[in-house]
């Protein structure tokens, strides 16, 4: 008995299937388990169908029975039941948990059951990690419901259901595949043999066939008989046996409730499973149900439609599973991308469903919106276990998405899910997942990863004793990986959650000690306090010192520093006292070395919180000290947050309890030190330093109580009491109690003296010009008029009314001590730059001075009174870089040496004189004489008044790559051509007319990546720019038979060579733009980094001006050109536009375009008429900036305002009357520029020093990475010419010449126009002058096809323009996209 079916084919299955389906692969090592019926194969289909978009559906299950030699029985009527199965099961959308199988065949070796391959069942999800949840079971239990109940509806029973047969996703949709029509309905309770060759699969004795089943008759079948048989159905209520038989293993962690002996001792009621049940399922209400589907009579069990009314809506089914039903109902026909997607827009309606279920609140229940119930349960941080249910929706998700903006935006939505989660979903599913994203390809989702490793950890309330180990043995091994990451983001968002991180592993590390240890092994608290501090320490080294680095990135290390600093207060707690002040403090102090304000700045912000960490003693030794010679620094914000810092470390601790409360982190005597030093700075010119000093003074008494300010501070604070007021000072004496209020201080004391009067007086003390003196000189010069409206009566003191004179005497001399300090220190560290400070030693004449403000009586402090300190603390301070050709003036020289009458005179009247007698080419008017201004303007030349034409002179097709950028020797002798394909072409002008087919004379390809922009220096040199970052001077060789004419009017007659003469590369990203200052001296744009003046004769750069990284990436600058590079004009991508005054490298002004987020595509210098430049009189920072959608505006950068707008309109009838009748962007804010930051001329380059900046993310712009936004068509290129017309190149490969203020003049000149010419025109609009291009709609079908007719245009976008002397006159130069250069007339 039992041999019947025990003897295998001989047969190899693999080789069967090769043989009689060539089409399917084996998919090596993935044979799944079988039993001796059939044997289950994983294959791949390897057909024309498969694309690598869909490589899931390559994937098959094919199930195999390899026929017997001899009769077979026919298996037409099996084959006929599976089709109807099919057929029944994927009518529309009836069934969506069935997966029949899709083909059945017969061959004459082997039948062939096949459907789609499914990575796991619930057999394998059972024994896999993350282990499910008791939510997970009920949704699985509810899903395998549905699937019966969709099955019974239309007649079909499954006939085998048990946890192998159920299929499942990844995020949790369960299938019922499998459905086993072809078994036997009935098995002989005598005979186990066709048991185990049927329905013993996986060779466990488990049993999930219902008693009725089991038939007593004494029959001996063989297996064709039992084939041949006509198919029969099971009874449902066989199913439903079944069924409870899966649910009860399914809750009962994969242990089976029946085994064969057992099912057959039920059978005979000798076996009770509710013991088992009781012991393995927690849930009654799962217990009483699958006591209800296992019930030995039939008619006893309920249908799966039953079940389901009988237990939905209660604690096994809530009522929000029908809602997550349907909203994963949709991952059925969406991509990971689009399932990110569905649960961004659909989340809040989600979690408000779940919380109104499981929050166990009335309010949460009662909310009327589903954002008031969502907010309310986050507040709350309540713990749903249903969000379990959307979080694995997330997570699947997550692996599959191929967008960078998908991976990022599921990261921040497990952030969000994480705070009602519970404590079991958040360390068992998503921080696997999270720390998985560590290894992603993009730092972006790196960093993000990061954050939500953080933020989820956080959410965490009880941590179960397994897991105890988690940051030793999990998190700190990955975040040392994280910690020597390539990318500056990631470790800069490693700064900013190392703090927490180290604080929850304190906290995982208590809860385990008063556990009794780790795995029942007891550990030392103070160890591993020392492991995970000397882990942080080594975490923290490795973020500021990469070993990956070469070099170090300014930027990249100031960011670090300044994330570190933001969380410095939480880190010394960690670290305690001592490795506080061993380890922590130290490597802050370091910040005080950086160049940057904005550094120095956020070390005061923030240093005062270690301060109270380290205690009293080493805030006196070390921070004090600090402090005290940072009130020296020369940027006011720096010395106004080093006060704050201050009056943060002498205010007492709130947070202290009540006993230490009134304790702070300095004494008496410390107190009252700083305090001499800060008292000056009540009197100080700048609001902010002001302000600052009043707190600190006023904190300072109330600390020391009354007896104390009255006998320590009151003496410190009586010079600086106005004197000319009797009753302020006497209120100070009678009631000192006023000493902590800031307004009453700030009455009492002197008022402040003028900035102008300040640095005068600094001037003089320090005998060094600095950027202020220079900015006065240009506010006389650039306003002539003030000289000669003023009061004589007002100029009786050197160009200060005598009463404000009075008033800043007396401010100055009690500042004195202050003022010779600060000068000391100036020129202390001036002099540690000896090379950079070469040549600007001023002239110290004394014969004849200026009025001064310094007592004639008062000596200056020799260099030695300095403490030497300041230099081991702040290192060497550049000296502001001065234009490299300027010689700095002092106001003591005498007439007789520079001319200028200074004794009788104002302060700025010396300075105007002594500026136009320096002889500087900056400060120069372009047309000498205004007498040859006059002149010049009464003619024109024919070269002025030139235009092009249109005509097709050359067309130039070498490049290989886009030619993005073109210049012209400054003899016009050659121009150069750069390209995407990495090359320089050179082409000869003077031939250029002669030549039948003219190429280039020369290519210089040694630079690599793709060529950004290229200039011209001086004759024969070339500076060239890559995306690479490396800027590249060299020379184009030839030689001429012309060599005693001078270089410029020499002809070349062979072209030898190009010859590289020097490069350099910061390391910054690409070069954005470079332009040429004077002859051999360049500035170019960093990607990263900021303007360098580069003169390639020279050993290092002349000057860095550090762009404002918030403002976005550079794409393109204008310089003042016509008026000799006395400013510059920087815009970006992101639509910002930053005004840079070149002589004194300082920011003067940035603004952000009207439309916001609208990029600047292109900018060039407007032409300015000869006749209004006069002698000393800088022009206007006028340009023409490309923005927006076929839009081209004329801005005053000085003040923001817009002047003349040219645009495109495009379309036909309706669609062209609403784009006329729409509003240009560049008049969304009335015609003006959006104003970002006023900056003052005498602030050296600081848009790093406000305060007002964001975090680290968003100065470095990641946000950017995650747009998919395309730039919008529009003008790419841009050129004026001295008639005042401007040449635009578009993305519509046309090439425009406008005309302002003439719109009849304005046309295209080269281009595909669909229909007749466009016609142009001017109006007002809102005030604005307005000239428009407008299409003229065909009449007839001759005008429309007129476009095909030319085919001298280029072909795509227009790249750049210039303009070029040829034999018979002048030229444009046009490059595209195309990889074509056209010459024009």
């Amino acid at each position: 008995m039992g041999n019947q079916h025990s003897a295998p084919p001989r047969a190899h299955v693999t080789d069967v299937l090769s043989q009689d389906l060539p089409n399917l692969v084996v998919k090596t090592n993935a044979t799944a388990p079988g039993g001796r019926f059939l044997k289950s194969i994983t294959c791949r289909v390897d057909d024309d169908e498969d694309t690598d978009e869909h490589p899931g559906t390559s994937l098959a299950m094919v199930k195999v029975y390899v026929k017997r030699p001899g009769r077979f029985p026919d298996l037409r009527r099996h084959e006929r039941e599976i089709d109807l199965i099919y057929a029944a099961l994927t009518r529309g959308d009836a069934a969506p948990h069935c997966w029949p199988y899709t083909r059945a065949l017969e061959t004459s070796r082997a039948v062939y059951l096949m459907r789609q391959y499914c990575h796991m069942t619930l057999y394998d999800r059972l024994s896999a990690r993350p282990f499910l949840s008791e939510c997970e079971r009920a949704w699985v239990a509810y899903q395998v419901l549905l699937a019966t109940r969709d099955s019974h509806a239309v007649g079909v029973t499954h006939g085998d259901i048990k946890c192998e047969n159920v299929l499942m996703t990844s995020w949790g949709w369960c299938f019922l595949s499998d459905y086993a029509s072809y078994k036997p309905s009935e098995i002989p309770v005598d005979n186990p043999s066709e048991f185990t060759y049927f329905f013993d699969s996986g060779g466990r004795r488990r049993c999930c066939i219902a008693p009725e089943r089991f038939s007593n008759e004494n029959r001996s079948r063989s297996l064709e008989t039992m084939l041949d048989e006509t198919p029969t159905k099971v009874d449902p209520s066989a199913d439903i046996f079944a069924l409870g038989c899966t649910l009860a293993e399914l809750f009962m962690d994969g242990k089976a409730l029946f085994d064969l002996s057992e099912a057959l001792q039920y059978r005979r009621g000798e076996y009770d499973p509710r013991e088992a049940l009781e012991a393995g399922v927690k849930d009654d209400l799962a217990r009483q149900m699958i006591m209800s589907m296992v019930s030995i009579d039939p008619s006893a069990r309920l249908s799966a439609r039953e079940y389901l009314e009988q237990y939905y809506r209660s604690r096994l089914f809530p009522s929000y599973f029908e809602r997550v039903h349907e909203f994963s109902a949709q991952f059925l026909h969406l991509d990971a991308n689009g399932k990110i997607d569905a649960i961004n827009a659909e989340l809040d309606d989600l979690l408000a469903t779940i919380v109104r279920v499981e929050s166990g609140m009335d309010a949460i229940e009662r909310a009327s919106t589903t954002e008031d119930a969502v907010a309310m349960a986050m507040k709350s941080r309540v713990k749903c276990p249903g969000v379990h249910l959307v979080a694995a929706h997330v997570c699947s998700a997550i692996r599959g998405a191929t967008l960078l903006s998908a991976r990022v935006r599921a990261l921040k939505l497990l952030r969000r899910l994480s705070v009602i989660a519970t404590d079991e979903c958040v360390l068992q599913l998503m921080l696997p997942f999270c720390a998985s994203s560590l290894q992603d390809a993009a730092a972006i989702v790196r960093a993000e990863a990061l954050r939500a490793i953080s933020d989820i950890l956080t959410a965490v309330n009880e941590v179960p004793q397994s897991e105890f180990g988690l940051f030793r043995e999990y998190i700190w091994p990955i975040l040392s990986n994280a910690a020597s990451d390539s990318e500056t983001l990631v470790r800069i968002a490693l700064g900013e959650v190392l703090a927490e991180l180290a604080r929850l592993s304190v906290e995982f590390l208590q809860r385990a000690v008063a556990s009794g240890g780790v795995g029942g092994n007891p550990i030392s608290f103070d160890d591993e306090m020392l492991v995970i501090r000397n882990t942080v320490r080594s975490v923290i080294l490795s973020m500021l010192t990469p070993e990956h680095r070469n070099g170090k990135s300014p930027v990249a290390e100031k960011a670090m520093y300044e994330v570190l600093l933001v969380n410095s207060p939480q880190l010394a707690e960690f670290f305690g006292r001592d490795d506080a002040n061993n380890f922590l403090m130290p490597l802050l102090i370091t910040c005080l070395n950086s160049p940057s304000p904005q550094l120095r700045c956020e070390f005061f912000k923030h240093i005062a919180g270690v301060g109270r960490v380290v205690g009293r003693a080493s805030c006196e030794l070390v921070l004090v000290p600090c402090v005290d010679r940072c009130l020296l620094d020369v940027q006011d914000a720096v010395v106004s947050c080093a006060l704050r810092c201050m009056t943060t470390l002498i205010a007492p601790d709130v947070r202290e309890k009540p006993q230490r409360a009134e304790v702070a982190s300095l004494g008496k005597h410390a107190i009252v030190s700083v305090a001499k030093s800060a008292a000056p700075l009540m009197c100080h010119p700048s609001t902010m330093v002001r302000n600052a000093a009043f707190e600190f003074f006023a904190t300072a008494a109330r600390c020391m109580g009354v007896v104390d300010a009255f006998t320590s501070l009151s003496s410190v604070v009586a010079p600086f009491v106005d004197a000319s007021e009797p009753n302020r000072a006497k209120l100070l004496r009678v009631a000192p109690e006023y000493l902590s209020q800031p307004d009453v201080l700030a009455m009492c004391v002197y008022p402040p003296p003028s900035r102008s009067a300040f640095e005068a007086a600094l001037e003089q003390a320090t005998g060094l010009r600095t950027a202020a003196v220079f900015a006065a000189a240009r506010a006389r010069i650039d306003r002539p008029s003030d000289l000669e409206n003023q009061d004589p009566e007002d100029n009786v003191h050197g160009g200060y009314s005598a009463r404000d004179d009075d008033a800043d005497a007396a401010s100055l001399k009690v500042m004195m001590s202050y003022i010779k300090a600060l000068a000391n220190a100036r020129r202390v560290r001036s002099s540690a730059s000896p090379s950079e400070g070469a040549g600007l030693q001023p002239t110290r004449n004394r014969s004849s001075r200026p009025p001064s403000f310094i007592d004639e009586g008062d000596t200056y402090m020799s260099d030695s009174d300095v403490n030497d300190a300041w230099s081991t603390i702040f290192g060497a301070k550049t000296p502001l870089v001065v234009p490299q050709d300027a010689r700095v003036i002092s106001l003591r020289e005498t007439r007789e040496d520079r001319g200028v009458d200074v004794a009788s005179g104002s302060v700025v009247d010396a300075l105007s004189a002594a500026v136009k007698n320096m002889g500087v080419n900056r400060f120069k008017s372009i047309g000498g004489a205004p007498e040859a201004d006059t002149a010049a303007t009464t003619s024109m030349s024919d070269d002025d008044a030139w235009t092009p034409r249109g005509v097709l002179v050359a067309h130039l097709l070498e490049h290989r790559g886009a030619v993005s950028c073109i210049a012209v020797d400054r003899g016009e002798v050659f121009f150069v051509t750069g390209s995407d394909d990495g090359s320089c072409k050179i082409w000869d002008s003077r031939r250029i007319e002669k030549d039948v087919s003219f190429k280039s004379r020369l290519t210089y390809a040694s630079q690599g990546g793709k060529v950004t922009c290229v200039a011209s220096t001086s004759d024969s040199h070339i500076v060239s720019g890559s995306d690479n970052g490396t800027v590249h001077a060299w020379r184009v060789e030839y030689t001429t038979r012309d060599a005693t004419k001078p270089a410029g009017k020499q002809v070349p007659d062979k072209y030898t060579g190009a010859a590289e003469i020097r490069h350099v590369n910061k390391s910054e990203g690409a070069i954005a733009a470079l332009a040429c200052l004077d002859e051999h001296f360049v500035c170019y744009v960093t990607q990263s980094g900021g303007v360098y003046g580069w003169d390639y004769r020279a050993p290092r750069d002349a000057f860095r001006i550090p762009l404002n990284p918030k403002l976005g990436v550079v794409s393109s600058i204008a310089l003042d050109a016509q008026h000799t590079s006395s400013w510059l004009v920087a815009s970006t991508a992101s639509g910002a536009m930053s005004l840079l005054d070149m002589r004194f490298q300082t920011i003067v002004q940035e603004w952000s375009h009207p439309s916001r987020g609208v990029g600047v595509d292109a900018m060039v210098v407007a032409t300015q008429p000869t006749r209004q430049s006069l002698s000393g009189v800088i022009g206007r920072p006028l340009v023409w900036c490309a923005a927006g959608h076929d839009e081209v505006a004329l801005w005053d950068v000085a003040d923001g305002g817009c002047l003349r707008i040219l645009r495109t309109l495009r379309g036909q009838g309706a669609a062209l009357d609403a784009a006329a009748r729409a509003p240009p962007s560049a008049m969304d804010a009335n015609g003006r520029l959006r104003a970002l930051r006023s900056q003052s001329a005498h602030v050296y380059s600081s848009t790093l020093t406000s305060s007002a900046y964001g975090t680290f993310s968003e100065d470095l712009r990641a946000d950017e990475l995650l747009s998919t936004v395309s730039r919008p068509p529009g003008v790419r290129a841009l050129l004026t010419l001295p008639n005042g017309a401007i040449v635009s190149g578009s993305t519509d490969a046309c090439i425009r010449v406008w005309h302002p203020g003439d719109a009849a003049k304005s046309r295209v000149m080269s281009g595909k126009i669909s229909g007749p010419r466009p016609k142009f025109s001017e109006k007002s609009f809102n005030g604005m002058v307005l000239q428009q291009e407008t299409p003229v709609p065909a009449k007839t079908q001759t005008q429309a096809s007129a476009a095909h007719e030319r085919h001298d245009s280029h072909r795509d976008a227009v790249l750049a323009l210039a303009t070029i002397s040829g034999t018979s006159g002048k030229m444009l130069i046009s490059a595209s996209r195309d990889m074509s250069v056209k010459l024009w007339k």
